[in-house]
């Protein structure tokens, strides 16, 4: 082998351990920026104590009961009453890396969206709390309401006798459903005749010109 080729080879080694070096210390360098990661949660989203259930509601709590049966459409003794019976289905355990949301702020996040319908994106300001988070509070908490008061307010008659009871319950009720029994059959035929005045008009002057184009392919 003569001198050209040995130098030919060493260049080519030389070359491929230089980008061997070079791809390595792109990739610690990435590395480092991953780890250079400036913060693992943003600092106002941290600052729980100043959202607005730590804060203003608490303030609307104690001196104004209207402005928090606005925010919450429910007065604070319902809130109370609800907060109490579905406290043991939604209370979660703090962890090394966070607090847990409370009870009572997870109802009030879920009130707060049922009442108006709020994007999640919206409570996460008010709250600091996340978006992805808050996507879970609210059917865990509805899961919740309903768990609780399903044997109240949402129980189906089991007997004869139960269901009775219900029809007294809306004997006389003003619905407007009584009167439905001295309605004449009449309203019936005038519907008729409209539908067909409209079908006489669109075979007749309201008749366009590709229309009996179309009927062939129907």
């Amino acid at each position: 082998m003569d001198v050209d080729d040995s130098t030919l080879e060493l260049c080519l080694a030389t070359a491929l351990i230089a980008t061997n070096l070079l791809s390595l210390m792109h990739t610690r360098n990435m590395k480092k920026k991953k780890k250079a990661r400036r913060h693992w949660v943003k600092p106002w989203m941290a600052r729980k104590s100043k959202n607005v259930f730590n804060n203003l509601l608490k303030e609307m709590c104690l001196e104004d009961q209207q402005a928090f049966y606005d925010y919450h459409r429910m007065h604070r003794k319902n809130f109370a009453e609800l907060l109490e019976l579905v406290s043991p289905l939604i209370k979660k355990q703090d962890t090394k890396m966070r607090k847990a949301v409370s009870p009572a702020q997870r109802l009030s996040i879920t009130l707060r969206y049922l009442a108006t319908g709020e994007s999640r994106r919206s409570l996460e300001f008010q709250y600091r709390t996340s978006h992805c988070l808050i996507s879970s509070i609210i059917p865990e908490t509805c899961d919740a309401i309903f768990t609780s008061l399903k044997n109240d307010y949402l129980k189906l008659p089991t007997s004869s006798e139960e269901w009775q009871q219900v029809a007294r319950m809306w004997e006389g009720a003003p619905c407007g459903f009584e009167g439905i029994q001295g309605v004449g059959r009449g309203h019936s035929n005038d519907a008729k005749n409209v539908r067909d005045n409209l079908k006489n008009y669109f075979i007749s002057n309201g008749k366009v010109p590709w229309q009996d184009r179309m009927a062939l392919y129907h």
